[in-house]
């Protein structure tokens, strides 16, 4: 977003930004070299001594019985894997089909709640509200960032559940807020450059837009992640979480690739706002149905939890 302020006017621009990406994945491959190996892939490889190695830096040298407790809870966790034969033949029981189908639908209501709708089009939106579509998405992009600290914060504070349904709340509103002062003030025909009650109306949208992504970014953005993979129990986790991913990654396609065709069809930007809100509302109604609360529980209670019918949990 800054490399685009500065750039806008030069012809050049896009290709200087473009470049620019090239060096996260330069410094993320440079730090994974740096990086070892995990510990549960030296106990399944017969590398247990660098795998206690692992724990003993990652825990502290003087945590003995932490990084030994969590060696035994490795060691169980690969041979009830090894006994259930094929993880993914597991991943297709009855008892389990229902959590990929939990999961799956939690990624991809994340990926339909809008954010993606703001970030990738979010220059595209303000050009057609008349407002400076550079800065608007800059500040947008630094509320998201600021943002991320309370979620980390909040999480094992306020419980995965809570923070999911007041975020759900919390963007219905922002968004709808935006929406319905677009449509009253007239923004999409250009009457954000008008009067000064134009002007402000079209800086409140920013506004709204910017709490909307404050909320997702702490709630949806990354309880759904934690939530996720605390559903599966150890022994499949993590075939069940890369299932409930790939849906992660649909989405995304999904909405990358309708966004332009609804904000140009007859719903226009207003139209669009008002669909993601009702999706909000979707997303509220699934959590308060379908999941329980986890904080606080241990991943016994959290199993036992989750094999209850989806209306019990509530």
């Amino acid at each position: 977003s800054v490399a685009n302020l500065v750039l806008e006017s030069y012809g050049f621009g896009w290709r200087v930004v473009t470049a620019l990406q090239g060096i996260a994945g330069l410094s993320l491959f440079t730090s994974m070299l740096f990086l070892p190996e995990t510990p549960r892939w030296l106990v399944k490889s017969g590398n247990e001594d660098r795998a206690e190695a692992v724990l003993r830096k990652v825990h502290g040298a003087d945590q003995s019985q932490q990084v030994e407790a969590e060696l035994r809870l490795i060691k169980e966790s690969l041979e009830a894997r090894k006994q259930l034969g094929s993880p993914l033949r597991s991943l297709c029981t009855r008892k389990m089909l229902g959590r990929v189908a939990m999961a799956a639908c939690l990624q991809i209501v994340q990926k339909f709640l809008g954010v993606e709708v703001i970030f990738y089009y979010s220059v595209s939106i303000f050009c057609k509200l008349n407002l400076p579509p550079y800065v608007s998405t800059l500040v947008i992009a630094f509320a998201g960032i600021l943002a991320m600290p309370f979620g980390i914060f909040l999480i094992d504070k306020a419980g995965r559940k809570t923070l999911l349904l007041l975020g759900a709340l919390g963007m219905m509103v922002s968004i709808a807020t935006a929406a319905t002062l677009i449509l009253v003030f007239r923004l999409e025909e250009g009457a954000a450059g008008g009067s000064s009650t134009n002007v402000a109306a079209g800086y409140t949208v920013v506004a709204c837009i910017c709490l909307f992504v404050i909320l997702f970014t702490f709630t949806w953005g990354g309880v759904t992640f934690i939530v996720v993979t605390e559903i599966f129990p150890i022994e499949v986790k993590g075939i069940g979480v890369a299932a409930g991913t790939v849906t992660y990654f649909i989405g995304t396609i999904a909405v990358a690739q309708l966004t332009p065709i609804l904000i140009d069809s007859p719903l226009q930007i207003y139209g669009t706002l008002y669909l993601l809100a009702f999706v909000h509302l979707v997303s509220y109604v699934f959590a308060l149905l379908t999941l329980h609360e986890t904080k606080g529980y241990s991943l016994e209670e959290i199993e036992e939890l989750f094999s209850r019918p989806w209306l019990q949990r509530t």
